[in-house]
C-alpha cells in the first residue's frame, strides 16, 4: 500500500543522451530522457503521478504539495554544496523528500570528508591527499603508486577516466594541473586500490534497514579487468569498448566485520533513504572509494542490478523508497 504518497516531484535537468560525453562533460550528472520515461513508467505501474520540474526553485511554486515527496537527480554544476540546495529547500517548505538531508549530501559530495567521515566507523581507505591551487606541489606526502587523481566534489564519474590512473606523483601532479585548470576545484590524489569492484546497496531510515545487499560489478567478457583499473567513464560507456557490465550478489563473501560497519555508517548517516557505499575488496579486506547518496535508479545500474537480483522489480524498489520517507 502506498498511501502517504500520491504523486512524485521528481527534479531532473534532461539531456537526450550521454553517449557522445567524455569525462570532462558536465553532462554526466544530468538526466538522459530514456531514465527519465523509465522511472515515470515504473511509478505510473504504482499508480503514482510524477510532477517533472527542471529546477529546485520550482518546488515553492508548486500549488499542490499534501500527499507529495520530492525526488531529485538534480546535479548542478559549480559548486561544493550544490547536492544540499534540494534537501535544504524541502526542509525550509517542511515537504517530504527521498535520500539525504543537507548535512548527509555535503558529507558525500566531498569525497575527503566523506572517507574521514567512514573512518569513524572503522571503514578505511586508501592514503590521499587533496591539492589546489595554493598547495605547494614540491613538498607532497610520499604516496606508493600507481596513484589515482579525481575531483573531489563531482560526482558521475566527472573528470574520471583511464588517464587518471598514473604510474608515479610527477604524472599525478601534472594530471592534477590539469584538472584543476578544468574543473577549478579541489583534486584527490590517492594511492589505488587492487581488488574487486564493490557497491553495498542499502536503503532504510533511522528505525530499520529495509534492504542490503552487495554487488560486484564487473565485466563479462573479462572478468577480472576492474581487479587493476578504474571504473571510470570511459569503462562505464563499455559498449564502445565491446565490454558488456554485469552485476551479481556478492553478500555471502563479506566479512560479518565488514557488514556490521557498513551498516553501523548508514545508522551513522541518519537521514539517507538510499546509499551506495563503493569500494574495492581485496581478498577479506575492504576499502571505501566514496559513499553515493545521489542514487542513479535506472533499471539496469547497479541500484537497481542489487535490487533485481534479489527478486525485485523496478516498480518494488521504488515503492520501498517512497514507504520509507
Amino acid at each position: 500500500m502506498l498511501e502517504k504518497h500520491k504523486k512524485v516531484i521528481l527534479i531532473a535537468e534532461i539531456v537526450n543522451t550521454h553517449k557522445n560525453s567524455d569525462a570532462m562533460s558536465r553532462e554526466l550528472e544530468k538526466t538522459e530522457l530514456a531514465y527519465l520515461h523509465e522511472l515515470q513508467l515504473s511509478f505510473k505501474e504504482l499508480g503514482i503521478s510524477v510532477i517533472h520540474i527542471t529546477t529546485p526553485q520550482e518546488i515553492a511554486s508548486l500549488a499542490e504539495l499534501d500527499n507529495a515527496v520530492v525526488l531529485s537527480l538534480w546535479s548542478g554544476e559549480n559548486s561544493k554544496f550544490r547536492k544540499a540546495i534540494v534537501p535544504s529547500i524541502c526542509e525550509t517548505l517542511r515537504v517530504s523528500y527521498i535520500g539525504s538531508d543537507p548535512y548527509v549530501s555535503i558529507i558525500c559530495q566531498d569525497k575527503a570528508l566523506s572517507k574521514t567521515f567512514s573512518e569513524k566507523y572503522n571503514i578505511r581507505s586508501s592514503n590521499g591527499f587533496l591539492v589546489n591551487h595554493s598547495t605547494n606541489l614540491s613538498i607532497l606526502p610520499t604516496l606508493s603508486a600507481p596513484l589515482v587523481i579525481k575531483p573531489n566534489a563531482e560526482g558521475g564519474s566527472i573528470g574520471i577516466d583511464d588517464s587518471c590512473l598514473v604510474d608515479d606523483i610527477g604524472q599525478a601532479i601534472e594530471k592534477a594541473k590539469s584538472l584543476m585548470s578544468h574543473f577549478s576545484c579541489d583534486i584527490l590524489i590517492e594511492e589505488f586500490l587492487p581488488g574487486k569492484e564493490i557497491s553495498f546497496v542499502i536503503t532504510g531510515n533511522n528505525d530499520s534497514i529495509a534492504f542490503f545487499e552487495a554487488v560486484e560489478i564487473y565485466f563479462a567478457e573479462k572478468p577480472d579487468l576492474l581487479n587493476d583499473s578504474i571504473f571510470g567513464v570511459d569503462k562505464k560507456k563499455s559498449k564502445t569498448r565491446q565490454l558488456t557490465v554485469k552485476h551479481r550478489l556478492v553478500t555471502e563473501l563479506i566479512p560479518d566485520e565488514v557488514t556490521s560497519n557498513i551498516k553501523a555508517l548508514f545508522f551513522g548517516l541518519q537521514k539517507c533513504e538510499a546509499l551506495r557505499v563503493d569500494g574495492k575488496l581485496f581478498g577479506n579486506n575492504f576499502k571505501l572509494i566514496e559513499l553515493t547518496p545521489d542514487i542513479h535508479l535506472g533499471k539496469s545500474a547497479t541500484f537497481a542490478s542489487a535490487f533485481r537480483l534479489a527478486g525485485y522489480s523496478h516498480s518494488e524498489m521504488l515503492k520501498m523508497l517512497l514507504n520509507l520517507v
